[in-house]
């Protein structure tokens, strides 16, 4: 519900019998009343503002800078933030399991790779670890990583330091320096010829 003042101000309500039987118009409320009533919209404004941004998945960070962005104030963000959690809306963990899973499916990567993109939606350090151990076993697919370096292979193979472009290829893609070397010596092992680095 809305309520209308003759100075123009609009508040909007939470639709519900103890706003609309309170006020009738022509009513004279005072500053501390008319206060109390900016805080309540700004808090139903800032949930409902929420609830539309979570009809996909976010973290919890990226939910507040949204609502930051939003110029709600810190703390109908905070109230806001307390709903969302109370009615099981936020779970970093999950959405975090549900991000590297949607990743992996996208591409090829290493542990580095999906660490750094989930730090970048905000989810903290421990959530992260802890996802990425629980889930190991996506990043010991070597047929998958064999293929891409092969393919990468042939887009660098006749170019000047194909060895080094397909190093930085790998490690580009969060693959660590043994895993690097693992499946560039599975390459030469299926007769792949590399050009060493280039002075």
């Amino acid at each position: 519900m809305r309520l209308y003042f003759e100075s123009g101000t609009t508040i909007t309500l939470p639709i519900s019998i103890e706003y609309s039987a309170r006020y009738s118009s022509g009513d004279q409320l005072s500053e501390d009343e008319m206060e109390r009533l900016r805080c309540v919209s700004e808090n139903y404004l800032c949930r409902e503002r929420a609830l539309r941004y979570i009809a996909n998945p976010h973290s919890e960070k990226q939910i507040r800078d949204y609502l930051v962005k939003k110029e709600f104030s810190v703390d109908a963000i905070n109230t806001a933030i307390v709903f969302l959690k109370q009615m099981n809306y936020i779970d970093d963990a999950a959405y975090a399991r549900r991000y590297l899973f949607n990743l992996v499916n996208r591409k090829v990567v290493g542990r580095i790779y999906a660490q750094n993109r989930l730090k970048q939606t905000g989810v903290d350090n421990d959530t992260i670890n802890r996802i990425l151990d629980e889930e190991a076993l996506l990043f010991k697919n070597s047929d998958a990583v064999f293929a891409f370096a092969c393919k990468k292979y042939e887009s660098v193979r006749n170019k000047k330091n194909s060895y080094a472009k397909l190093v930085y290829a790998l490690s580009s893609r969060g693959f660590s320096s043994a895993e690097v070397y693992r499946v560039i010596e599975s390459m030469k092992s299926a007769g792949y010829k590399f050009e060493k680095l280039t002075r």
